[in-house]
């Protein structure tokens, strides 16, 4: 297998996961034709490296309960190794996928397992939540109505980001890179590497006060230039990983910690610092902006509308 996918690999990278086996392999895990799209437009493109990185496992008790849900045969190695480690295990003849095209049985299955593990109370709130979880009729999952304010900043941010992906799911590279609508030079392409730059500089540069250089060379440093080798798999990984960078970045920060401002930036804002809050706020208002240029970009390329 590991030979297999070092021949896929081009430019140091894999394609996405659905291209490593023949069609039929993804259209029998994900028969239906919607959840496939929307499941083939967040996959990410690894380097081969990753396959030889260890993950840890459970090599001994831990000091609280847990549970193992294994979803088919092929797992079953695992399962018994946590089982000897002290886990709870719930077993059930599904596939790796089934999260998605069964989440009301893989949600009581893990309730199934909390209740063996012996802390149903707080885990069966998990699975709620994951049976309940409204989502757009094209898959993006909806913010909660009622959260707390962190929640639901990032909620509606991730929101925002789920809808950028889902502008390019589908089109070919030419009209991800055309300038379908008239009066501007702005591409489905092009907004994808300069939210990169976004995502980069609000939370690398300005929260966490490192010092990285662009996320792309070329062009006036703001992502919208465009190069004949980079198409929008390659554009969407690098993009998702400023996204999880950001993240690990601010996890452990409080929504008023600050971060420093440019000269530039400060002289728009009248301070030179602005806290996580502000950050988050300034985010989702770019998104949404730059996501309505997406909707024109789109529906001019193929006459696809929506939200």
């Amino acid at each position: 297998m590991r030979e297999h996918l070092r021949g896929l690999a081009r430019e140091g990278v894999l394609p996405p996961w659905d291209e490593w086996f023949p069609p039929e392999t993804i259209e029998e895990l994900l028969p239906d034709p919607a959840v496939r799209g929307r499941f083939r437009a967040e996959l990410p493109r690894l380097p081969p490296a990753y396959f030889g990185e260890k993950a840890p496992g459970p090599t001994a008790p831990v000091p609280y309960r847990c549970a193992y849900l294994r979803l088919s045969d092929a797992y079953e190695a695992e399962a018994r190794q946590v089982e000897g480690a002290g886990w709870a295990v719930e077993r059930i003849d599904a596939h790796h996928l089934a999260l998605l095209t069964e989440p009301e049985r893989i949600a009581a299955a893990i309730e199934g397992g909390a209740g063996r593990a012996g802390d149903a109370g707080a885990l069966s709130v998990a699975c709620a939540r994951v049976t309940d979880m409204k989502t757009t009729p094209d898959g993006r999952p909806v913010p909660p109505a009622h959260a707390d304010e962190r929640t639901m900043l990032e909620s509606w941010l991730d929101f925002q980001r789920a809808t950028l992906a889902l502008k390019c799911s589908g089109l070919d590279d030419g009209r991800l890179r055309a300038a379908t609508v008239p009066t501007s030079e702005l591409t489905l392409l092009g907004l994808v590497q300069h939210l990169a730059e976004v995502e980069r500089n609000w939370f690398q540069r300005i929260f966490a006060g490192l010092d990285v250089p662009p996320v792309y060379e070329s062009g006036a440093g703001d992502g919208f230039a465009l190069s004949p080798d980079r198409g929008i798999d390659e554009a969407l990984a690098v993009w998702r990983a400023e996204v999880e960078r950001g993240r690990e970045l601010t996890a452990a920060a409080s929504l008023d910690d600050s971060g420093r401002l440019s000269e530039r930036e400060a002289g728009f804002v009248g301070e030179p610092g602005v806290s996580l809050r502000w950050i988050l706020c300034h985010l989702i208002e770019e998104y949404a902006r730059h996501n309505g240029h997406a909707d024109l970009l789109r529906e001019a390329a193929d006459g696809v509308r929506g939200a």
